[in-house]
C-alpha cells in the first residue's frame, strides 16, 4: 500500500514518463499472417495520436455511461472480476473489503471483510471468481501477503497464506485449479527482496504442490502474475514502474524458464494474454504496447497512443478489443487515469479515452478495470470508490 500510494505520489509530482495506449486489434488472428515467419520484420510504428479531451467528447462518453457508478465507502476499487455468468461483480477495495455487486439490480449482495488492500500498482487485480462461480480467491496486504479462499454462498473463507512476509502477487489458472504466488526466498542489503520463489498451490488438496525456479527482481516492485489461456504458461512481472521491468514466461509442468520477451531488454509495467494465448500485451515503460507473438517470440506490431504511464492492459473475452489504463503525469500531486480502447482489427484507438470525469462529473482516477465475460461491459473502478460500467457493444461495436 505505502508503495502504491508512494509511487502515485511520484508520478502526480510530474515524473516524466511516456508511455503508449494500445491500438486495438479486434481480432488478433486477422492481422497476423496464417504463417508467421522465422523473423519477421518490424511494421513502422502507426502516427503518434494524442486523443483531445474536449466537451463533445465528454459528452460522447458519457452516453457510454449504465446508470449512475456503483458506490461504496471503503476507499479506492483496486481490483474487479465479473462471475462466469456476467451477472455479479465482485470488487476489492484498498481496506481490503470485498463486496459483490449484482450487475442488473446494482445493489449489493454480499460482502467480505479482507486485511487491506491489494497494494499493487502496476500488479494483476488480486481478486479472481473460479470457473464454476463457486468460489473466489482475493489477495491483500496488511502485516504481510494473505492469499484467502472465499466460499461464495456461505461467505467462509480459507487462507492459503497468512501474513507472508515479503509475499507478492497472485492469480488464478483458468480451469481454477492451480494458485501460484510469490513468496521472497532471498533479501538485498536494504531488505528488500531480490528473488522470490513461484508457489503454486493446489485447490483441490490445498496444499502447495512446488515452485518455479527462482525470480530474480532488480528493485523492490509489485510483483504480476498471470497464467495463459491453456493455463500450460505462467507469466512472472516485476513491474517497471520501480523494479527491473522484467517479464518472463515459465513452464507450469516443468516449471522452467521458456522464455524472456524482447530479451529482458526492455522496461515493461503491464502485461496481458490474448484469449487464444497466442499472443501478449506488453505496456513498455518509454511509452509503448507491444503486441507480442508467443510462438515465435516476435513482436507483431506495437502501438503508440497517449503520453503517460500504461498502468494495466487488459483483452476483452472475445478478442475484440483492447483495454488501456494510462497514469498521466501533472503538476497537482494528483495522476490523471484514463482508459484507452484500442480495435484490435484495425489497430486503432476506439473513439475518446474513457474518463472518471464524463462519468461523475468530477475528476477521479480509474484505476482498475474489468470486462464482462460477453466483452459488453467493461468495468472501471474509481480512486474514490465509485464502479462505472461503460455500454461497449452499443457506444462503438454497433454504429
Amino acid at each position: 500500500m505505502l508503495l502504491a500510494r508512494s509511487l502515485r505520489m511520484l508520478l502526480g509530482a510530474g515524473l516524466t514518463l511516456f508511455v503508449v495506449g494500445c491500438t486495438p486489434a479486434a481480432t488478433l488472428p486477422t492481422p497476423l499472417p496464417s504463417s508467421v515467419p522465422s523473423t519477421p520484420s518490424l511494421p513502422p510504428p502507426p502516427p503518434t495520436t494524442t486523443p483531445v479531451q474536449n466537451t463533445p467528447a465528454v459528452e460522447a462518453t458519457v452516453r457510454l455511461v449504465i446508470g449512475p457508478p456503483l458506490t461504496d465507502n471503503s476507499g479506492g476499487v483496486e481490483g474487479m472480476a465479473f462471475g462466469p455468468d456476467g451477472r455479479v461483480l465482485a470488487s476489492i477495495y484498498k481496506n481490503g473489503r470485498i463486496t459483490l455487486w449484482d450487475v442488473n439490480t446494482r445493489q449489493t449482495i454480499q460482502s467480505f471483510t479482507g486485511g487491506g488492500g491489494t497494494g499493487g500498482l502496476g500488479a494483476m487485480a488480486g481478486i479472481a471468481f473460479s470457473p464454476d462461480g463457486k468460489s473466489l480467491v482475493s489477495v491483500s496486504y496488511a502485516n504481510g501477503l494473505t492469499i484467502t479462499l472465499w466460499d461464495m454462498p456461505s461467505g467462509q473463507s480459507l487462507d492459503v497464506e497468512k501474513d507472508l512476509s515479503h509475499g507478492e502477487g497472485m492469480t488464478l489458472s483458468p480451469d481454477g485449479k492451480l494458485l501460484a504466488y510469490g513468496k521472497c526466498v532471498e533479501l538485498d542489503p536494504w531488505s528488500h527482496c531480490s528473488q522470490y520463489d513461484i508457489i503454486l498451490w493446489d485447490a483441490a488438496t490445498r496444499q502447495p504442490i512446488g515452485h518455479l525456479s527462482g525470480f530474480r527482481v532488480g528493485a523492490p516492485a509489485p510483483l504480476g502474475l498471470l497464467f495463459s489461456p491453456d493455463g500450460r504458461m505462467l507469466a512472472v512481472m516485476s513491474s517497471g514502474v520501480t523494479g527491473s521491468g522484467i517479464i518472463q514466461l515459465f513452464d507450469v509442468t516443468t516449471r522452467q524458464l521458456l522464455t524472456t520477451p524482447l530479451g529482458g531488454e526492455e522496461q515493461f509495467a503491464s502485461m496481458a494474454f490474448s484469449p487464444d494465448g497466442r499472443f501478449m500485451a506488453l505496456g513498455n515503460m518509454a511509452g509503448t504496447i507491444y503486441i507480442w507473438h508467443v510462438e515465435s517470440h516476435q513482436v507483431f506490431s506495437h502501438l503508440i497512443g497517449e503520453k503517460g504511464l500504461v498502468a494495466s492492459v487488459t483483452f476483452s473475452p472475445d478478442g475484440k478489443t483492447l483495454a488501456s489504463r494510462i497514469l498521466i503525469p501533472s503538476s497537482d500531486y494528483i495522476p490523471k487515469e484514463k482508459i484507452v480502447l484500442w480495435n484490435m482489427d484495425t489497430l486503432q484507438t476506439i473513439g475518446q479515452p474513457l474518463t472518471g470525469q464524463a462519468a461523475t462529473g468530477s475528476e477521479v482516477g480509474l484505476i482498475s478495470m474489468a470486462f464482462s465475460p460477453d466483452s459488453r461491459i467493461l468495468a472501471s473502478g474509481t480512486d474514490d470508490g465509485s464502479i462505472i460500467l461503460w455500454d461497449l457493444a452499443t457506444g462503438y461495436h454497433n454504429p
